[in-house]
């Protein structure tokens, strides 16, 4: 049994803490549509496990399926594919966009940019020219071709997918800067060339991503990756292993450790920059508004009981919104929205109508 509300003020206030409580426990969370484009970096190739889409090397240890089992209220739509190219994403990635989706990640330019020939080329102890070739083709490749492709790709996201955050995920750097059998049988020169495409692309993604404007977001996976390189003690990365298309890729650690981490921040920060709507089929403030609405009641109370002392021999009639302002003084206008919120209008025995 409800307790009785003992003053006309608080009858008032409870009317409304009745109305606002049901509503604040009706509100849940409804799911947040999540598209995960990219390449192999997305897809989880070289994890071992690729139930979700062989033929895409798309598993449950790529970082998109890792945030979407630490965030329940995310539906991923997870097409990222092993090899994809800009081109690729465009063909055969993009209408998985819709207005309805609230968050895009992507990883991708590496294939455009011949990265996996370049280190093939220079796997060797004594370079060969072809090396330094391809190190220059590459560089021209991301100087030259990528900015435009990147724009083509960002663009399209933003016309199929307008109210997305999306976040654009960089490559780490491989190497440590020194060699080791894992590494395979690279120059230090070769390792430090490679290093610095990984510079030059991240820098380029960069500017891509903040000339497509707001709503995107460029997360750097070399600080992420920073220690864990190839040949560091806790590597985050494969080096030279068996299948070798497996090679210079994230292992499961990467994925979970360095991208999915990079992308759970990103979301956090988004959400408090106000980026992403609240979906909530409510305010999701509504719990401590009935607390405040609570609060204030306590302070009405003391306010009439304080001048009912003052005048003895008066009735205490029941405040109207009309004449609250003879008991709450400036708090008038708040009593006068409480009445109107309780939706009771002028009807005989009402504390709201006007005596």
């Amino acid at each position: 049994m409800i307790r009785r509300c003992s003053s006309a003020v608080l009858v008032q206030a409870c009317l409304l803490v009745v109305l606002v409580a049901p509503a604040a426990a009706a509100a849940a969370p409804v799911s947040e549509r999540y598209v995960a484009l990219g390449d192999s970096f997305s897809s989880g190739a070289a994890t071992g496990d690729y139930e979700l889409a062989p033929a895409c090397e798309r598993g449950r240890y790529g970082y998109p399926a890792v945030v979407a089992a630490r965030r329940p209220r995310l539906k991923l739509d997870f097409v990222a594919c092993a090899g994809a190219t800009i081109s690729d994403a465009l063909a055969n990635q993009m209408s998985h966009l819709s207005r309805t989706t609230r968050w895009v990640t992507v990883t991708i330019g590496g294939n455009d940019i011949g990265l996996s020939r370049v280190i093939g080329t220079c796997l060797q102890p004594g370079p060969p020219p072809e090396c330094q070739s391809a190190i220059d083709d590459t560089r021209n490749a991301i100087r030259d071709d990528l900015p435009a492709k990147l724009d083509a790709v960002y663009g399209e996201i933003r016309t199929r997918a307008p109210d997305a955050t999306v976040i654009v995920l960089g490559y780490p750097r491989l190497f440590t800067g020194k060699s080791c059998e894992a590494a395979g049988s690279f120059s230090p020169a070769s390792l430090a060339a490679l290093n610095d495409i990984a510079d030059l692309l991240g820098d380029t993604l960069r500017s891509r991503v903040r000339a497509a404007g707001r709503g995107f977001r460029f997360k750097d996976a070399i600080p992420a990756f920073a220690g864990h390189e190839i040949c560091s003690p806790r590597p985050f990365l494969h080096g030279l292993i068996s299948p070798v298309n497996d090679s210079y890729h994230p292992n499961r650690i990467g994925q979970r450790r360095g991208y999915a981490r990079l992308v759970l921040r990103a979301m956090a920060a988004a959400r408090r920059h106000g980026l992403v709507p609240w979906t909530f089929s409510s305010a999701p403030t509504r719990p401590a508004r009935a607390r405040f609405v609570t609060n204030r009641v306590r302070t009405s109370r003391r306010l009439s009981r304080s001048s009912a002392a003052r005048a003895p021999g008066r009735q205490r009639n029941p405040p109207s919104a009309a004449n609250a302002s003879t008991i709450l003084g400036p708090r008038s206008a708040s009593l006068a929205r409480i009445c109107a919120m309780s939706g009771a209008g002028s009807a005989a025995g009402n504390p709201c109508s006007s005596h």
